[in-house]
């Protein structure tokens, strides 16, 4: 989120509730910074989404609408609703849920994550998107006022995690440390320090190169650990 150049945005104002948007399209997956503003529950826009995704309210919280269809043609049959307040999350995941949102206040804060579209063949025949509606953007500003909304709001969460999630290539090519490898460091640094003294290079070098060594091993050992614990608290 440091380079707003880097991202893009919309202003999806054609249905209700009106949508501020700026997005940023990783190498994986897509996320959207939301800015919902106030509808009435029969102005909403009732959908099914063209992609799976994972949604996150930040601020505010919103009524939802839940609904699912038989097979790719037909409309949705109600299931349920729920109120999502602040810290609320969820995911949709099949191409025939539908769902549509009342915020319930002037503003509701939200990120979304998305993958890539579903095939042809898999969407719901009704799926909308914002291509080709010609949709206007934030203005500099706006935009500067959106990202600074959202900086505050995911302060807790640190946000230079969301880009990383955004662009790691997979959940197996992780590049954080694991336990395994957190031991090996420990043990290879101890096997150094076993073989030095076996072979008496201590009492050689004296008591000042012993400390220095001794200091640069814990500080090794203590970066590794850092770098697991650090891998370790990522989302």
């Amino acid at each position: 989120m440091n380079r707003i150049e880097d991202w893009d945005s919309l202003v999806i104002n054609r249905r209700k509730p009106y949508t501020y948007r700026a997005f940023h399209q990783g190498t994986m997956y897509r996320i959207c910074l939301h800015r919902f503003e106030e509808c009435d529950e029969h102005e909403a826009f009732y959908h099914p989404h063209p992609w799976p995704g994972a949604f996150k309210i930040l601020k505010g919280s919103y009524k939802m609408q839940i609904g699912y269809s038989k097979d790719r043609f037909s409309k949705p049959d109600e299931v349920t609703t729920i109120i999502l307040n602040e810290g609320s999350s969820y995911e949709m995941l099949n191409p025939l849920t539908w769902h549509r949102i009342i915020p319930l206040g002037k503003e509701c804060y939200t990120v979304m994550v998305n993958d890539a579209p579903w095939s042809p063949d898999v969407a719901h025949t009704d799926v909308r998107t914002t291509k080709g509606k010609d949709l206007a953007k934030m203005s500099t500003y706006e935009l500067n006022e959106h990202f600074n909304a959202f900086r505050e709001l995911l302060k807790p969460h640190d946000h230079r995690y969301l880009s990383m999630a955004v662009n790691k290539p997979t959940a197996n090519n992780s590049s954080g440390f694991t336990l395994l490898e957190l031991i090996v460091a420990i043990a290879s640094a101890l096997l150094v320090l076993y073989v030095l003294n076996a072979l008496g290079v201590f009492k050689l070098i004296g008591w000042i190169i012993k400390v220095i060594i001794y200091t640069i091993l814990a500080i090794f050992v203590g970066f590794v650990a850092r770098r697991w614990w650090i891998a370790k608290q990522k989302p």
